[in-house]
């Protein structure tokens, strides 16, 4: 067995006396308590039997020792005294395992030895005892301070001390305190306290996403067990979960030891999402803006800020009339519990509408598309419209329109006019101009005069004029025509260059198509031939003078609206 020694030796002879316990007893309890330690402790004071102290039944069995104290220094601190006459011990035992010792020694002498057992086992004392050897003894008989020799209690004259035990696994079933028998014996008490100081908490409530912290209390070579909600299990003194959620809420059990429990409860708050924030766009000058953030879960407090010292606590807040002071960066943050999300933020600008003056000119006879409107007559037209910036505008069109064009197309309307004439022309009232003829729209070209041929009993010839500011009008002209296919020929000619009747052919005011004139002699040969009104004879054959004489003609043609020519006839040619 390995063996705690704690031994005092004293300097002057021993003598046993029985005193009565005097408030320098109490006064050395007191002054060897662990300030640590909140929970009670009870002092043991059957010296063999049992003992109901708290909620623990101690059994005590002892050998070799009985009550006593003695007369020097110091009051003996408690009941038990073994080794007094010879080796003897004290075995304690315990209904429920408690979890901690504390133990009151004096009257060690010298070559004396004593050990502890805790649950059968020998126990080592150290500095993590807690161990106060009679600091503040003084006067002639004072208590040396005793040594510690490999863990065992080894007396020096007269010593005495306390220490505790509180560091075992599992609790302390049983102790036993031994002396080995050499000296007068050592007289001790023995304390404890029930159970061990299990306590759980927590750093809660947390918001979602943020750290759970789970605290054990911190009791010195414990094991740890953890357990909750959402399968949870930690054999840390101190767990941690990170980013717990709704989950992870409700009741944890610390368990230290195998034996002692504590539970804490954890309340967890959901963090809002970040809100999204929506408003109506665009936001015009004088018009309402409405602002809305939504969140999840259900339930979230919003919190605002914007511009112009704005704020609200509303998840939809409005303002009306706004104007440009409004425009800049709103800002909203969720809130549930003491769990705020991030803040979201938006830029709102105020946009304006636009008011507008067009002034507008347009020819006779053209039309304007004002906003899809189309305006013919002169005057001032207002409308609405949305402008770029998605704003009600105002339009305004102060329409004018200029006068017709004034065209003149002249030609010497007394003449008579055969079809196949021709005739000009002439426009004024524009400065370029454009002909077209007939209802076949035939263009004629441009400029201001056109000569122009009358192919038709009627011919309309239409005119375009443009001005300086790109206007346009007409003017139609309408020239009559007649056929005018008569045929005039003379009966005779004298071809000697007097220049009267020098050539014969046929006269007419008419366009004769297909024309087609032959002259023969009295044998019948060919001597002329014209395609040609304007193709005369001039009295030679094969360039020589024709004899004077009868000759025969015969005239063929035909004529525009008119019938077929066929004339055949006589001349005399005279030298």
């Amino acid at each position: 067995m390995f063996i705690a020694d704690f031994s005092f030796k004293f300097k002057t002879p021993m003598k046993k006396q029985l005193l009565l316990p005097q408030i320098i007893f109490f006064a050395f309890i007191f002054a060897f308590t662990n300030p640590s330690q909140a929970q009670t402790y009870y002092q043991v004071t059957v010296l063999t039997g049992t003992q109901l102290l708290g909620n623990t039944t101690v059994t005590v069995v002892g050998t070799g020792g009985n009550f006593g104290y003695y007369n020097f220094c110091t009051l003996m601190p408690g009941p038990y005294l073994p080794g007094n006459s010879s080796p003897g011990n004290f075995l304690f035992s315990f209904s429920t395992p408690v979890q901690s010792l504390r133990f009151t020694t004096h009257g060690m002498e010298n070559l004396e030895v004593n050990s502890i057992e805790i649950n059968g086992a020998p126990y080592m004392l150290g500095p993590a005892n807690n161990l106060i050897v009679c600091p503040t003894c003084t006067g002639t008989c004072q208590d040396p301070i005793g040594s510690f020799v490999g863990g065992n209690l080894i007396g020096v004259p007269g010593s005495g001390g306390q220490f505790t035990i509180d560091n075992v696994a599992g609790g302390i079933s049983s102790v036993r305190f031994s002396n080995n028998g050499q000296q007068a014996g050592t007289g001790f008490s023995i304390e404890f306290q029930e159970g061990l100081p299990v306590e759980a908490t927590n750093n809660g409530p947390v918001c979602w996403g943020d750290t759970l912290k789970l605290f054990g209390s911190s009791i010195p070579s414990a094991t740890y067990s953890w357990s909750g909600p959402n399968g949870f299990s930690s054999s840390q003194q101190n767990p941690i979960i990170p980013n717990p959620n709704q989950l992870d809420a409700g009741d944890y059990v610390l368990t230290v030891n195998g034996q002692y429990t504590d539970t804490t409860i954890v309340s967890l708050l959901p963090r809002p999402s970040n809100p999204i924030i929506t408003f109506n766009s665009p936001v015009c000058l004088g018009t309402t803006l409405n602002l809305s953030a939504t969140s999840t879960p259900a339930g979230a407090l919003f919190s605002w800020i914007g511009p112009n010292g704005f704020t609200s606590a509303i998840s939809n807040p409005s303002i009306s009339n706004v104007q440009n002071i409004h425009s800049g960066t709103y800002t909203v943050q969720a809130e549930i519990g003491t769990c705020k999300s991030d803040s979201t933020s938006v830029l709102i600008e105020v946009k304006e509408p636009t008011s507008s003056l067009l002034n507008k000119t347009i020819c006779e006879g053209e039309s304007y598309n004002f906003n899809g409107d189309i305006k013919l007559a002169a005057g001032l037209y207002i409308d609405t419209f949305v402008n770029a910036a998605g704003c009600d505008s105002l339009a305004k069109l102060n329409l004018t329109i200029r006068p017709p064009l004034s065209l003149t197309i002249d030609y010497d309307h007394d003449r008579k006019f055969c079809i196949g004439d021709t005739v000009t022309l002439t426009a004024t009232g524009a400065t370029s101009y454009f002909w077209v003829y007939g209802n076949m729209d035939l263009s004629l070209g441009d400029g201001s005069a056109k000569n122009v041929s009358l192919i038709n009993p009627q011919n309309k010839y239409t005119l375009t004029g443009t001005d300086t500011n790109n206007c346009k009008g007409s003017k139609e002209v309408v020239i009559e025509a007649e056929p005018c296919c008569d045929i005039m020929t003379p009966n005779a000619f004298s071809p000697n260059n007097d220049g009267n009747n020098d050539a014969f052919g046929v006269s007419t005011a008419g366009f004769i198509r297909e024309f087609e004139m032959r002259i023969y002699d009295r044998l019948g040969h060919i001597v002329f031939v014209s395609f040609n009104t304007n193709n005369k004879w001039d009295g030679t054959i094969n360039k020589k003078p024709a004899n004077a004489g009868v000759y025969y003609y015969v005239i063929k043609g035909k004529c525009d609206f008119g019938p077929d020519i066929f004339l055949k006839g006589d001349l005399t040619l005279i030298r």
